[in-house]
C-alpha cells in the first residue's frame, strides 16, 4: 500500500526542503519587525506547506517542461454519475477528503478564515486555480472537482469549529483583517512545482521510488 504514495512524497519531498528553508528566513526577518509566531502556528505552517505541496503532486500542476494549452472542460455538473457511478462517486469522494485539510489549517493557523463566508471563498479559490492550471496540462478541468473540493474545505471547517468547540467550550475568534500569508504560501508552492523542482536532480525522487527497500513494501 505504501508504495502506491511514493510518487507524492518523492516530489514532495525536494520542494519541501526548498520552502522550508525559505521558511526559516521568513520567521526570521518576520521576528525582526516585530511579528511573532507561536511555536503551533510556526508547526501549522510547516504542515500547510507539505499539504499544499502534496496536493500540488496529486493533482497533476504542471511543470514548466511539460506545458500544453488543453482546453479539456466539462461544465456540467454531475454528468459522470450517469455513465459511471461508481467510479465517480469514488474520484468525487476523494477530491472532498483531499481538501479537508484545508478547511483545517486554515482556520487553525490564521483567524481571518474563521468564518463560513471566507472558507467557502477560499475553498472555491483554491480549486479554481488548480482547475485553471490544468489547462496546461493533460488533465481535464471539471467543475465536479471544483464543487467537490469547495466542499471539502467547508467540511474541514466544520471539523474545526467542532474541535475547538470540544477544546474551548466557545466559538473561536474571527480576525478581521484579511491575511494574505496563505496565498503567498500558495504561490510559493505553484512556483517551487512548476519552475523549479523540473530542473533538480532527480537523484532523490529516483532513490525513493526505485530502491529496493520500497519495492518488497506492500
Amino acid at each position: 500500500m505504501l508504495r502506491y504514495f511514493l510518487p507524492v512524497f518523492a516530489d514532495v519531498v525536494p520542494s519541501a526542503v526548498i520552502l522550508l528553508l525559505g521558511l526559516l528566513i521568513w520567521f526570521y526577518f518576520a521576528k525582526k519587525n516585530g511579528k511573532t509566531y507561536t511555536l503551533a502556528q510556526k508547526l501549522g505552517i510547516v504542515l500547510f506547506i507539505v499539504y499544499l505541496l502534496a496536493v500540488c503532486s496529486k493533482v497533476g500542476i504542471p511543470s514548466i517542461k511539460y506545458m500544453h494549452l488543453d482546453f479539456s472542460i466539462n461544465l456540467l455538473p454531475l454528468v459522470d454519475m450517469l455513465e459511471e457511478p461508481v467510479r465517480s462517486t469514488i474520484l468525487n469522494l476523494l477530491n472532498v477528503l483531499m481538501f479537508v485539510p484545508l478547511g483545517l489549517l486554515l482556520p487553525a493557523v490564521w483567524p481571518y478564515y474563521r468564518s463560513w463566508r471566507r472558507m467557502i471563498l477560499t475553498g472555491f479559490s483554491f480549486s479554481l486555480s488548480i482547475e485553471l492550471l490544468q489547462l496546461f496540462s493533460w488533465r481535464l478541468t471539471d467543475i465536479d472537482d471544483l464543487l467537490t473540493n469547495t466542499l471539502g474545505a467547508v467540511l474541514g471547517y466544520g471539523l474545526f469549529r467542532l474541535i475547538y468547540l470540544l477544546l474551548k467550550k466557545e466559538p473561536p475568534a474571527i480576525g478581521g483583517d484579511i491575511n494574505w500569508e496563505p496565498w503567498l504560501i500558495w504561490l510559493a508552492c505553484l512556483f517551487i512545482t512548476i519552475l523549479v523542482v523540473p530542473f533538480l536532480p532527480e537523484a532523490v525522487r529516483n532513490w525513493f521510488l526505485y530502491t529496493p527497500f520500497w519495492q518488497g513494501t506492500h
